[in-house]
């Protein structure tokens, strides 16, 4: 088994990756993720993701020149944020990125399941995930990613 990795950031996750299971934010519509790194310039940010959740259920930004592309986001990684044990000012384990990625693809991972739907932008694929807006559905399903059948 691997080592947890306790940082104030990771366990903050739950929140983002398990928000229906949160009984207090059962009540709302919709969840929002906005991470210690983001700072929102926009003054029209929340009218815009109200204006576009309930058609698109989720709302992420992506990187430019990452394309979506899962190996871009690792080769991308490849800092001390992952690569150290001592990341701002908090000792955490070593994240094998490397390795995570090795196992996504032998799972089956596939950027092409992603890349033919039929999309209103051409970086559909992994998108960046420090601000994003979930439609609260009453089950929330990930999507089958992988080309095995």
């Amino acid at each position: 088994m691997g080592v947890l990795n306790e940082k104030r950031c990771n366990i903050a996750k739950y929140y983002k990756t398990s928000f229906q299971r949160i009984p207090r934010l059962k009540k709302y519509d919709v969840i929002v993720w906005v991470d210690g790194t983001i700072e929102l310039i926009n003054e029209k940010i929340s009218e815009y993701i109200m204006e576009n959740i309930y058609n698109h259920k989720i709302i992420a930004w992506h990187h430019d020149h990452r394309n979506g592309i899962l190996k871009n986001e690792v080769d991308a990684s490849h800092f001390e944020r992952y690569t150290n044990t001592y990341w701002y000012n908090q000792n955490q384990p070593y994240q094998d990125v490397d390795k995570q990625y090795s196992f996504y693809i032998n799972d089956g991972y596939s950027d092409l399941y992603y890349k033919n739907l039929n999309s209103h932008t051409q970086h559909m694929g992994v998108w960046i995930t420090c601000f994003v807006a979930f439609l609260h559905l009453l089950t929330f399903q990930t999507p089958i990613f992988t080309a095995k059948k």
